[in-house]
């Protein structure tokens, strides 16, 4: 699918001045925004928690909120390598500037597989990683919602961040339901290591790996072994 010489112009001076960028002046009025309808979500889901662990619920996105400033300030001054956390937020940038000068091949490039469509059906050189086996998906994923967020690091983190930390939590409510009385031996295994919280406060792979596992290990212990267990008692009660 080519782009015509005035397209290839246009996307170009759309994206050069985005690459290497993690600071946006709109994040002044976008993050706080963001965090006071988290917290009152937070604050809301807080309650509907057991009464036992409602008290690690909200340090836990502390921790994580703090080392997204951790890990920028490292990856910033510290460990100056090439840092793919960053990578994946421009080259999603790439695909979110295509939806404004060719909507069919940014839908094109979303939807289908890079061993299917990649670079060679292109006219243009656009980030390898968008069709790179193990960075494909992350990327294609942040860039849907980052331009559901107003296209910024910051914000596209904290979003990521809190998915990751709800997965956790998740996690963490299994756990306790099949071993009551450990809420606090607990915490500390799960939403509280470290090397999880770090990794999984910005854009990263960890971060979709690590909230779909809580995500999904929590609604199959629900309707699996919860639900089973119920009807198994229904059952019996009807005998």
């Amino acid at each position: 699918m080519n782009l015509s010489v005035g397209e290839i112009k246009q996307y170009l001076d759309a994206t050069e001045h985005m690459y290497k960028h993690l600071y946006f002046v709109r994040d002044i009025v976008l993050v706080p925004l963001l965090l006071a309808i988290i917290y009152l979500y937070l604050h809301a889901s807080r309650k509907r928690q057991p009464l036992e662990l409602q008290k690690y619920y909200l340090t836990g996105f502390h921790l994580k909120l703090l080392a997204i400033p951790l890990f920028l300030f490292h990856h910033t001054f510290i460990y100056t390598g090439g840092v793919d956390q960053f990578t994946y937020y421009w080259s999603s940038n790439e695909i979110i500037q295509m939806w404004f000068v060719k909507p069919e091949l940014a839908a094109k490039i979303l939807f289908s597989s890079y061993t299917t469509f990649n670079e060679a059906n292109v006219n243009i050189e656009m980030s390898k990683f968008i069709f790179a086996p193990n960075e494909s998906f992350c990327i294609k994923v942040t860039s849907v919602i980052a331009m559901l967020s107003g296209n910024t690091y910051l914000i596209t983190s904290i979003l990521l961040s809190l998915f990751a930390y709800v997965g956790t939590w998740k996690i963490y409510r299994v756990v306790n339901d099949f071993y009551p009385g450990h809420a606090k031996l607990f915490a500390w295994s799960t939403i509280f290591i470290p090397s999880i919280i770090f990794w999984t406060s910005v854009i990263s792979k960890e971060v979709y790996c690590i909230g779909a596992m809580g995500f999904l290990l929590y609604y199959l212990m629900e309707v699996f072994i919860k639900e089973f267990q119920t009807c198994i008692l229904i059952v019996y009660r009807l005998v």
